[in-house]
C-alpha cells in the first residue's frame, strides 16, 4: 500500500453537453468515422476547445492523499454476450449495456 498525492480533473458537464449538441457529435453518434466528418463541422468544435482555457473546460479538486491498494488478481469470469466466449471479468468491457470481451468491443487493450 502506498499513499500518493492526487488531483481529480473533471470535464465540466455544461461543456460536454454543449459539445454533444454539435453536428460533429451527431454524425459521430450515427457511426460516421471522425475522419469522414466534413472539416467545416470539425473546425468549430476544435477551435472552441483549443482556444479555451483549462478553467473553462475543467473543474478540479484540491490535492488530496490517496491510499493506493493493489487489488488482488482474481480469475472470476463471465461470458461475452456477443461471441459467447469466456472472459476474465477484469478484461470484460461494457458496450451498449452488454458485457463483452475486449475483441468484441473493438479495442485491443
Amino acid at each position: 500500500q502506498k499513499v500518493i498525492p492526487r488531483l481529480r480533473v473533471i470535464p465540466k458537464v455544461e461543456v460536454m453537453q454543449k459539445n454533444k449538441e454539435t453536428e460533429f457529435m451527431k454524425m459521430r453518434k450515427s457511426d460516421i468515422p471522425a475522419s469522414q466528418v466534413p472539416e467545416d463541422l470539425v473546425q468549430p468544435l476544435f477551435e472552441r476547445v483549443i482556444n479555451a482555457s483549462p478553467e473553462d473546460l475543467f473543474n478540479h479538486s484540491e490535492i488530496f492523499q490517496f491510499e493506493w491498494v493493489d487489488e488482488p488478481h482474481t480469475f472470476d469470469t463471465t461470458v461475452c454476450s456477443s461471441c459467447g466466449e469466456m472472459v476474465v471479468e477484469r478484461n470484460a468491457r461494457v458496450k451498449y449495456g452488454q458485457i463483452i470481451c475486449i475483441h468484441c468491443s473493438g479495442h485491443r487493450k
